[in-house]
């Protein structure tokens, strides 16, 4: 059983992300958290294998999350999504471990094959 954090202050993205991963990840659990601080209590308890996480959100944002994990999880895979310019978020995290940006929006459905696909041992195509 894979576990996998997605953290997003949008309800849509969390329950739409959630459901499209249970059609697609079905070996997965998903826990969901609103904000950063929520998210590092739960990463705190217990075991994450992927964290997918917003960057704009109240309390802590994913900038904070993204340097939590690398630090305390090095080798927990970080997905990003995000509707800012890709090529400025991409800089901002130079050197930081992101396995993948995603630009919002984006498909759940799509998204979600990918996650599952990460954790399949086939070989995935690699995304746009």
């Amino acid at each position: 059983m894979r576990n996998i954090l997605i953290i997003d202050d949008d309800e849509y993205i969390l329950l739409g992300l959630s459901k499209a991963l249970g059609v697609f990840a079905k070996d997965s659990q998903v826990t969901t958290a609103h904000h950063g601080m929520q998210a590092v209590d739960i990463l705190r308890s217990r075991t994450v294998d992927l964290i997918v996480t917003d960057l704009k959100m109240p309390i802590m944002n994913g900038y904070e999350v993204v340097a939590y994990a690398n630090k305390n999880h090095p080798d927990v895979p970080v997905f990003v999504m995000t509707a800012d310019y890709l090529p400025d978020v991409r800089e901002r995290f130079h050197g930081a471990s992101v396995s993948r940006f995603v630009s919002k929006p984006f498909s759940f459905r799509e998204l979600a094959a990918e996650i599952s696909c990460k954790f399949a041992a086939a070989e995935c195509p690699v995304p746009a």
